[in-house]
């Protein structure tokens, strides 16, 4: 089980990466990466 749920839609974590991460392909990894290195 997953412990990060993303909003619907695609999202892009890395400043000029493309809007590819959602809810059927985030890793848990890439969501506390995603949480420590973007300001809120």
């Amino acid at each position: 089980m997953k412990k990060y749920k993303l909003k619907p839609g695609n999202h892009q974590f890395a400043p000029g990466s493309a809007a590819v991460h959602n809810n059927g392909n985030v890793t848990d990894k890439e969501a506390e990466w995603y949480l420590q290195n973007t300001p809120t």
